[in-house]
């Protein structure tokens, strides 16, 4: 199947400051792709030159083959989203809807603010809602025509946790149900409500990493808790039985194995002599792992 993107060695520079350098990146359709990296990583520059707001100093970026013009595929929510705050929240969709030519503008536009809890104010100008609604209705502004590729820089920061659900819902919708590509730029993916298909972690302008969500889940069990009334004891057991295995004890006696087979620890705690109080896996939550990564902190992968 084509990518959705493809970039190949993309450069931005100001001067002599390369603010995203040689960045490969591929994302593949119907995906959702989350590029992760904390303030300055690049992520808003590498969104604004695949959207071909920004012109690359260097390396290219091709959209579904290079096949079809990208501007009738692309739903953009990057910055001020496009948002006119005269007009009502219904307004807002609507001019879009009929620029594009959307077929049953006016249902499909009452859907949008529907999913996203904001029928009840189709007629409020879009400067009197409430901030986290202006972001949810840039969003369905976004989605406005069902486009094939959904890119947004931050779509869940300032929302409250009814917003992320919402935000959340609508996103995985246009996944699911209408093959949309999504990318999101994001600092802190541990909050989003929907299953990303993949991560990208960038810092300092370049691609540290890229990650399948079953990847990024196998490295959130970092290892097994094991709690018995002998934990010396256990160690010995452990050390003579599984050497390959990495043990640490912490001060309240909880063993920490890292490095072996789970089901041949689970085997030979089961066949020793002392009871075992507690075996269980030891998790990290997504931002951790992802911060161990920027890091250089020690991730299991």
């Amino acid at each position: 199947m084509t990518a959705a993107i493809e970039a190949r060695g993309l450069e931005k520079r100001y001067g002599r400051r390369a603010v995203v350098g040689s960045l490969d990146m591929r994302v593949e359709q119907g995906e959702i792709y989350a590029l992760v990296g904390p303030n300055g990583a690049g992520k808003t520059t590498a969104l604004r030159m695949i959207a071909g707001l920004a012109r690359p100093s260097a390396g290219q970026v091709v959209l579904f083959g290079g096949t079809s013009e990208p501007c009738g595929k692309l739903g953009l929510c990057i910055g001020a989203c496009g948002l006119v705050g005269s007009m009502t929240v219904f307004q807002n969709l609507m001019a879009k809807a009929l620029a594009f030519g959307v077929v049953g503008a006016v249902e499909h536009c009452a859907g949008l603010l529907d999913r996203i809890g904001l029928s009840d104010e189709s007629g409020s100008r879009a400067c009197d809602v409430l901030s986290g609604q202006r972001a949810l209705l840039g969003i369905a502004l976004a989605l406005v025509g069902s486009p094939d590729l959904l890119l947004l820089d931050e779509p869940l920061a300032g929302l409250d946790s009814r917003e992320r659900h919402l935000a959340s819902a609508l996103l995985e919708e246009a996944s699911q149900d209408s093959g949309t590509t999504v990318v999101c730029a994001m600092r802190s993916p541990g909050i989003a409500d929907f299953r990303i298909s993949r991560y990208g972690i960038m810092n300092q302008g370049r691609m540290l990493k890229e990650m399948t969500s079953e990847q990024l889940e196998k490295a959130c069990i970092g290892g097994m808790r094991v709690r018995t009334p002998h934990p010396e004891r256990t160690i010995v057991l452990l050390g003579e039985r599984l050497p390959e295995a990495n043990v640490r004890m912490q001060p309240d006696g909880l063993l920490v194995v890292k490095d072996c087979d789970e089901v041949a620890l689970a085997t030979l705690l089961h066949e020793s002599d002392q009871p075992v109080l507690e075996l269980s896996p030891l998790r990290s939550d997504v931002d951790s792992i992802l911060a161990g990564l920027l890091g250089g902190g020690d991730v299991y992968v």
